[in-house]
Order: C-alpha cells, then structure tokens, then sequence
C-alpha cells in the first residue's frame, strides 16, 4: 500500500538517495528529524545489528520517506504507560487464538472482560484500517444525535 502511495511522485526515489548523502550536523535537517535518524540508527545498529554507516544510511532514508508521506501533518505519539498499554493491546491482538483468554489473563493479569474489551478495540481498529468508511459524515452525524 505504500508503495502505491509514492508512485505518482517518480522523483521520490531519487530524493531518498539524495538524503542519504546529507549530512546530520548540517542545516538541510531539521532538528526533529535530525533526532529520528539519530533513534532509527541507532534502533538498527543495536537490534538490527546493522553497521553503522548502513543503519545511518536506511535511517536517512526512513525519515525523508516519513517526512514525505506525514509531513505537514500533527500526530501524537504515545509515550511511557500509554505506548506500554498500545503495545500490550496489540501483542493481545496477534497472539489471541480464540481458546486462550486464560493465558492471556494470567500473563498481563487482566480479568477476563478486560481480555475481551481489548480484543473489541483492537478489532474495531483492525475493521477501520482494513476497510474505509463509505459514508464518513453520516457516521459522525449519527454520534451527535
């Protein structure tokens, strides 16, 4: 899917290679996106274990495809016990076979309806990713009556 995002822009590869030659102490980056080639290298150096010239390289080139496609744009990140709770819900998700609300309750000790009003978000979630909203204004107009 996002490769079919980017194929309009024929240009957009060659920008990438260009970013990849920019130099991070230099004012072409931004601070911010400085910092994220900073956390991505150093994510792919560590747990990648990819050398350091590599991940700087790949790292240079996820956050110019990033700022391309999500630039402009304001997003909220979660952070500490939000993103702890965003990613336990997901491992939920995934690992949940229909026979195992027991195992799950006991490893992330939650009862059984937190089990399944988990299961119910991340499968809404799941829903709006995979299919659009056909009649978005009457969906929210409904919610305000």
């Amino acid at each position: 899917m996002q490769n079919e995002m980017f194929e309009d822009d024929k240009n957009l590869d060659e920008l990438l290679s260009k970013a990849e030659d920019i130099e991070l102490d230099s004012t072409a980056w931004p601070h911010a996106l400085a910092e994220l080639v900073s956390i991505f290298k150093d994510e792919m150096t560590s747990s990648a274990k990819l050398d350091e010239s590599k991940a700087l390289k790949l790292a240079k080139r996820l956050v110019a495809r990033q700022a391309h496609h999500m630039g402009g744009r304001q997003y909220y990140l979660p952070r500490d016990e939000r993103l702890k709770k965003a990613l336990r819900d997901v491992d939920i998700w995934q690992r949940y076979n229909g026979r195992n609300i027991d195992v799950l309750q006991r490893e992330y000790s939650l009862t059984s309806q937190q089990i399944y009003a988990i299961l119910r978000e991340q499968r809404q979630l799941e829903r709006e990713r995979r299919q659009h909203n056909l009649f978005p204004d009457l969906s929210k107009s409904s919610k305000t009556l």
